[in-house]
């Protein structure tokens, strides 16, 4: 019984697979929409650098104060995360270009704890400037996903909220929450 049960997740793995590249292939999306590291360097870098380009606002995170928090609407990305982060790591659902939040840790902390609560199964992608990509690969979706990073480095950190639903008619809301201990 538990055989079937896990042939069963591989089909329905392998399904989900074959209608996101027949979704893709059908999209036609133009490059510039899916970052790759020929543009500017690293996968970070591409990532940040699509936001400098929206032209957001950047926050700071430090001990003066230790939580960001922003209202996430709408969320209807198309890029899959895996091309955004170049699969390292590999990330699972869809993201926008642009990342929802974008932020300087300013000064040391021990732990850094970035959430999002939402009103649809969503997944987290933070990026450090020049550096790391993280999310959570052992439990890429869920209605609360939560990423801690333990030393976070000081610098400039990216962050995206993201779909895991194949039906872009569901877009994702929530609030996304980075906070310190100082």
């Amino acid at each position: 019984m538990s055989q079937l049960r896990l042939s069963g997740a591989r089909i329905i793995a392998m399904m989900a697979i074959v209608f996101m590249l027949a979704g893709l292939g059908g999209c036609g999306q133009s490059q510039s929409n899916s970052p790759s590291t020929d543009q500017t360097g690293s996968t970070s870098e591409v990532m940040l650098k699509a936001y400098r380009d929206f032209g957001g606002t950047i926050e700071s995170l430090n001990a003066a104060n230790p939580e960001i928090t922003t209202e996430v609407t709408k969320i209807t990305g198309m890029v899959p995360a895996f091309d955004l982060t170049q699969g390292d790591p590999p990330c699972a659902g869809f993201v926008q270009v642009a990342p929802s939040l974008v932020f300087s840790l300013t000064e040391t902390a021990p732990t850094m704890r970035i959430s999002f609560v939402g009103n649809t199964i969503s997944m987290l992608i933070a990026a450090a400037e020049g550096a790391e990509v993280f999310c959570d690969e052992a439990a890429p979706a869920a209605l609360k996903p939560e990423l801690t990073l333990q030393q976070p480095k000081v610098g400039r950190y990216a962050v995206w909220v993201g779909r895991v639903s194949l039906d872009s008619d569901d877009p994702t809301s929530g609030k996304l929450t980075v906070s310190i201990k100082p």
